[in-house]
């Protein structure tokens, strides 16, 4: 008895832990546990069995041999092998685009089978539609490509379209066919100008083509072709539109240096009448014989100084300089209208006779007044009838004609007023002595802010020396003629 047990113990024992091939010797029992062994044997089978069968679904066998139809054992194993083996064809059916598969047997799996396969569904759903999307944009751009395929067709520019940053090409007109046939370095020769130029900005490029030179008109655009990043290039020969623009810039040039030389012989013959106007006058004031000539020297000293300390900017910015120089010299054209007797008086002038010189400003300004309504040249006209008529404005007020007071006084008239009196100081008069330029710039100096503008005087005292220079010039030549 106690063998029997030892030897059934050991035997299940083996079954369930120790060797797969556990044996059981049916003779060494005693003969009232045969049957028990028996049947232990019997279990034994159907353990193997449902042990095979568990591994070969453990390793994803779903093809493996089922245990025996009477193994009730395996019932469960064969239920979960059915449900798999569903399952897999589930899966395979979703793995064709059947969404529509679920699973309804299996719990918490399941759920997340199905959730899956709906999440599966749903991003099918999408990618169809960008699908959807994506063919219709392809079917549209390949209807403008063959589109402007059509249209660019018989053109008379040239169109490239060239795979971005290289030369390789994706399209191009008959146009630019006929182009590359003639020089197969082409291409190369407008990409390595356009690097050179602003890249993105129409441009015209100069190129030697066939020994020839040729202006090509190149508008680059950025696009896509055929899925592909693309550069399109427009060009167009305008070598003949740059050619007669050559030729019209020649013509222009040679008639501007036409309307040079007349306007040279103009502004000549003009500087010519007024040194005859400004003569005429000099010689009817023989006492003051110069004077026109030194104040147009002074002038254009004071000016110098005022433009280099950038005094009075605003004011002069639409002044021609020169004009202002030249038209100087009618600043005492009026005087041509006063009597020669009080104009060529050997001594000093009576109030009366004064008052009647003092008028020679309004006459002046008449005179140009008059010289104005025949011409169309006001400009210069305009800077002598500002001189003439106020070259004896003060900046207190106290001068003639019209007693203008402070920046009232034109420009022009300030500037003229220091030149004049300078000029009237340092020479001879028959009621006076010649002062010296010390002598005058010191009087002309006391009279600052009440006789003369004071920011034109500080100009005046940086550039008396040269002022000094002109008289003493003037002097040694009247005493070299003997004057």
């Amino acid at each position: 008895m106690n063998k029997t047990s030892e030897l059934l113990f050991d035997y299940l024992k083996n079954i369930f832990y120790g060797s797969k091939d556990a044996q059981l010797n049916l003779e060494e029992l005693d003969e009232d546990f045969v049957n028990v062994g028996k049947a232990l044997v019997y279990f034994t089978h159907c353990y193997s069995e449902c042990r095979t069968f568990a591994s070969s679904i453990a390793a994803g066998d779903l093809e493996a041999a089922l245990p025996g139809e009477k193994n009730e054992m395996a019932s469960s194993l064969k239920s979960l092998h059915a449900g798999l083996k569903h399952l897999t064809w589930q899966a395979q059916q979703v793995a064709k685009g059947d969404y529509s598969q679920r699973v309804d047997f299996m719990g918490a799996f399941s759920d997340a089978f199905n959730t899956m396969i709906a999440q599966l569904a749903e991003r099918q759903n999408r990618l169809e539609k960008e699908i959807e999307t994506i063919n219709r944009k392809s079917k549209a751009l390949e209807g403008i490509n063959k589109l402007l395929t059509n249209i660019t067709k018989n053109i008379p520019q040239q169109i490239f379209v060239l795979a971005r940053g290289t030369v390789e090409i994706l399209y191009m007109n008959e146009m630019a066919r006929d182009e590359i046939i003639n020089d197969n370095e082409y291409l190369i020769k407008i990409k390595n100008k356009m690097e050179d130029s602003i890249h993105g900005k129409n441009t015209v490029l100069c190129l030697t083509l066939e020994n020839e030179e040729r202006y090509m008109s190149i508008s680059p655009y950025l696009i896509e072709w055929d899925g592909i990043n693309a550069e399109a290039f427009v060009i167009n020969d305008v070598s003949a539109d740059m050619n007669r623009f050559k030729k019209l810039n020649a013509q222009k040039q040679e008639l501007r240096e036409m309307v040079n030389i007349k306007t040279r012989t103009v502004v000549e013959l003009q500087n010519a009448i007024l040194k005859v106007m400004a003569e005429l006058v000099e010689s009817r004031d023989y006492i003051t014989g110069g004077h026109i000539e030194r104040t147009q020297n002074y002038l254009q000293i004071l000016i110098d100084a005022m433009q280099n300390a950038g005094l009075y900017k605003e004011e002069t910015s639409d002044w021609d300089f020169e004009l202002v120089l030249h038209s100087a010299q009618l600043h005492d054209v009026g005087k041509i209208t006063i009597d020669d007797a009080i104009l060529r008086k050997p001594g000093s002038l009576t109030e009366e006779e004064y008052e009647k010189i003092k008028i020679h400003t309004i006459f002046g300004e008449e005179i140009i007044e008059r010289i104005k309504l025949s011409t169309s040249e006001h400009t210069f006209l305009e800077h002598a009838r500002i001189l003439a008529l106020t070259h004896h404005e003060r900046w207190n007020g106290s001068g003639y004609p019209k007693g203008l007071k402070g920046t009232a006084i034109p420009l022009q008239g300030r500037l003229m007023a220091i030149a004049d009196v300078y000029d009237a100081l340092v020479s001879v008069r028959p009621y006076k002595y010649a002062l010296t330029h010390e002598e005058a710039v010191e009087i002309i100096t006391k009279n600052s802010g009440s006789h003369y503008d004071p920011e034109l005087i500080a100009i005046f005292l940086s550039v008396a020396d040269k002022f000094n220079e002109v008289n003493v010039k003037y002097i040694t030549n009247n005493l070299e003629w003997g004057i």
